[in-house]
């Protein structure tokens, strides 16, 4: 090779790396680096295109308020930017995939992938994955060019459900200010192509023990858990609510009937005034 020539190919090599600036790809992973935190992919359709992660006040679809940078189209402190966003060109047909890196939904983040239209942020259907480097990822499909960012703020920590405690047993001792005693009263209902239809009521008490006080109107709720053999009642009410009456008794909450012969076990689970629950075992 001609000696000469050397500083021309790499004059020619040089301008071609500043063609596509630092900030952007142009191939068809059109992937950003690692520690940006944000992946723009090809589903379908075109493959090469590029994509350039830019800083929140750079984007179109960003306004000030107050001296702070929110999603344009957005009352301040409704939904903020978590992390940069994303502009992609080329992407004229078919589905790409975006997503963002999304550590902070483990300490009570909530948010999901935006497009920027031009007029308005348009939500995308966000799937919240991990990229196999134990991160939390916001990921979502979308068509076209456009700017795209994850959306969303500090919803706090996840309310784990607290079960309800037991209600008092109305043979006992124990006495506690707001909770109750019920006792469940089996009847016969009426009659389904022949046969029987049982139903339970419930009545409620205050206190336990030797002189549990009736109360009336307390609002229950009652169901059938489970049936053992699945084949031997039919449930015809499974769950209901009632009040008590002024003897303390509430409406016909469960019904069912019995199809064949034999021992049969089921589980009301009752919930007195969303307060206390118990369950009552039957077998026959």
């Amino acid at each position: 090779m001609n000696r000469k020539a050397i500083p021309v190919i790499v004059l020619a090599c040089l301008a071609l790396m500043l063609a596509v600036s630092p900030g952007e790809t142009a191939f068809a992973s059109s992937q950003r680096q690692a520690n940006q935190g944000i992946t723009v992919v090809p589903v379908n359709g075109d493959t090469v295109f590029t994509s350039t992660v830019l800083n929140i006040e750079d984007l179109a679809g960003s306004q000030t308020i107050d001296g702070k940078i929110y999603p344009a189209g957005f009352a301040a402190k409704e939904v903020q930017f978590i992390g940069n966003g994303v502009r992609v060109k080329g992407h004229d047909y078919g589905q790409a995939s975006v997503c963002f890196a999304f550590p902070t939904s483990e300490n009570g983040w909530v948010g999901n992938v935006y497009q920027w239209n031009g007029e308005k942020w348009n939500k995308l259907a966000t799937t919240l994955v991990n990229n196999g480097e134990n991160t939390p990822t916001g990921c979502a499909n979308f068509y076209g060019s456009g700017e795209l960012a994850l959306l969303g703020g500090y919803a706090g920590p996840a309310e784990v459900a607290q079960p309800l405690p037991s209600c008092i047993d109305p043979d006992g001792e124990d006495v506690r200010e707001g909770y109750y005693s019920v006792f469940p009263m089996p009847g016969i209902v009426g009659e389904d192509g022949g046969v029987l239809v049982a139903g339970y009521s419930f009545y409620t008490f205050s206190g336990s023990g030797s002189s549990p006080v009736i109360v009336p109107n307390i609002p229950v709720e009652a169901w059938i858990k489970g049936a053992t053999p699945d084949d031997v009642i039919v449930v015809v009410q499974g769950h209901g609510s009632g009040i008590s009456n002024a003897l303390g008794a509430t409406d016909v909450l469960v019904k069912f009937k019995q199809i064949k012969e034999g021992d049969f076990g089921f589980t009301l689970h009752v919930v007195v005034d969303g307060k206390c629950q118990v369950d009552f075992h039957w077998l026959e």
